[in-house]
């Protein structure tokens, strides 16, 4: 197994890193990796429904669409990421395979952890540590996990939107009485580095690891794939699945119900409601805003081609907006 020395903490890189080695390589690979403060959504989730972005936005937190299944987690400095590469797809079909020297790693540092429902590790008292997410093709398998060690939990609570029939299928309150860090399960605490060095020394040593380094080619096919994917909205925020969003709020000019539909990535319905004046019909406005691309910065762009005013007396851009993305 070979063993790739990444010190990057920009989610955009490291997910592009992620998926180069995935299509590329052609030996076993293993991984330990770390973002800064981000948001990782499933291939196949809707960025708006899982994310509050204007809280990401307003805390600096990226968001970042992985080519792995799964839900919304996030990261930060204090969160370690592994992730295992093999041609092998046959003889590693399920998640449990890549949890077990997870588990035994933490195992010899003092921390009882296991594999539970479809794709968790937990805490001895039932608590997450660890989600993880696969994908497979060609016969290749990629399989990538979290492991909470000293994450900020506020920020971990305040930014994902969790669906409660989710929450109240697993028989719990809150998405943060579910989780806990690893850190506050040991009895000699360190600091993450330390932690991830440990885990790192492990695994390494359990499959013999050769360490290597990006090589500048490699470097210049991952930092295009960034460009050209994992830096754009197109890729992190858009979603081909339909779904219905709506949100009221009062402001100084009046109160403001939004209801919009997206399919196929734009909008292809929305109604401005409320109790506002307008010298123009709202009519007008609504039907221009047929199929604009669903994310924010192309909304954005078009309110500002509009006096908004005119539909809706003392709005701005970003009242509109707020009521459409937040």
């Amino acid at each position: 197994m070979k063993y790739y020395i990444n010190q990057c903490t920009d989610p955009h890189f490291n997910l592009a890193f992620e998926e180069y080695l995935f299509e590329n390589a052609t030996d076993d690979i293993f991984l330990l990796w770390r973002n800064n403060k981000s948001v990782i959504i499933g291939k196949n989730q809707n960025a708006y429904a899982e994310v509050d972005l204007q809280y990401a936005k307003r805390n600096n937190i990226s968001v970042v669409r992985r080519i792995t299944g799964g839900g919304a987690v996030f990261h930060d400095i204090g969160n370690v990421n592994y992730t295992f590469i093999s041609p092998r797809l046959n003889e590693q079909k399920t998640f449990k395979y890549f949890s077990v020297p997870i588990i035994e790693a933490l195992k010899s540092m003092g921390v009882t952890a296991s594999f539970s429902g479809r794709n968790d590790l937990v805490s001895s008292d039932g608590r997450k540590i660890s989600g993880t997410a696969r994908c497979e093709k060609n016969g290749r398998v990629m399989h990538h996990g979290t492991l909470l060690y000293c994450a900020d939990m506020t920020k971990l609570k305040d930014v994902l939107l969790v669906n409660r029939e989710k929450i109240k299928s697993k028989g719990i309150k809150s998405v943060s009485s579910r989780v806990v860090n690893i850190i506050d399960l040991m009895e000699n605490k360190q600091s993450v580095e330390s932690f991830m060095e440990q885990v790192e020394k492990f695994v390494v040593k359990l499959y013999n690891c050769i360490p290597l380094d990006i090589t500048d080619m490699q470097l210049d096919s991952i930092k295009k794939l960034q460009k050209e994917k994992y830096d754009t909205d197109k890729w992190n925020l858009s979603s081909n699945l339909p779904f219905e969003k709506s949100k009221t709020e009062y402001f100084p000019f009046g109160l403001v119900s939004v209801k919009h539909t997206v399919k196929d990535g734009k909008i292809s319905g929305i109604c401005f409601e409320g109790d506002f004046f307008g010298s123009e019909d709202v009519a007008q406005l609504e039907q221009k805003m047929l199929g604009i691309e669903y994310s924010e910065q192309c909304v954005e762009e078009f309110l500002n081609s509009q006096n908004i005013g005119r539909y809706i007396t003392g709005a701005q851009t970003e009242n509109i907006i707020s009521l459409i993305f937040n």
